[in-house]
């Protein structure tokens, strides 16, 4: 069947052609629209991903969570666990460790997780980091965190990397 419409949109980051047929169903397909990377500062590209959810009374556990930053060529990631009660206004990191990290055409050292802040109190998140430094392909060094931040009504990744 061929398409009644075709229509190409941005996305959240995504160039979209969509085709929308009679029967009123439709297909689209996205392409990731290439974003320049600063030399340096904190990026919203890291993400947590891949984790198992429980909810016990009012308070959401999550477990073998992966919190991951890819910056071509670099990736670093490390294993978390966390619960958030937004009712109790509570939150914390049970764990943080399996660290890993990728550079291709380089090496990383000096590799760890670092349990920055178990627990939130108000105004101050939960806070664990990946932490290392290396090098990499045309960099003489690389230094990179990557950050699990919660707060009882969420969590986020973020990430802050130097190229020297």
């Amino acid at each position: 069947m061929e398409p009644e419409s075709v229509e190409q949109r941005r996305i959240d980051g995504f160039d979209y052609t969509i085709r929308r047929y009679p029967d009123g169903s439709f297909h689209a397909s996205g392409l990731e629209v290439p974003t320049a990377v600063p030399s340096s500062g904190i990026t919203p590209f890291a993400s947590i991903t891949g984790c198992s959810f429980t909810r016990v009374g009012g308070s959401a556990r999550y477990s073998n969570c992966t919190v991951r930053e890819v910056l071509a060529p670099i990736s670093g990631d490390f294993r978390a666990d966390y619960r958030m009660d937004a009712g109790q206004n509570t939150a914390q990191i049970t764990y943080a460790g399996a660290p890993g990290v990728i550079i291709a055409g380089g090496s990383a050292s000096n590799v760890r997780v670092v349990m920055v802040r178990s627990s939130y109190a108000p105004g101050i998140p939960a806070r664990a980091e990946l932490r290392f430094t290396g090098s990499a392909q045309g960099w003489a060094g690389v230094a990179l965190w990557v950050q699990l931040q919660v707060i009882p009504t969420g969590a986020v990744a973020l990430s802050n990397f130097d190229i020297v």
